[in-house]
């Protein structure tokens, strides 16, 4: 049987293994970033 917090937790770790996702995510994490400039480097 497939719980909820099952089920959210399959869902944030598809998230987290996409590339462009983890590229974002490691920019935010040197610094806050607008969204043009998040979406200027794609």
């Amino acid at each position: 049987m497939v719980t909820d917090a099952k089920l959210h937790s399959q869902v944030v770790f598809r998230s987290v293994a996409d590339p462009t996702r983890r590229q974002i995510l490691g920019s935010l994490r040197q610094r806050p970033h607008t969204v043009g400039e998040l979406a200027g480097n794609f």
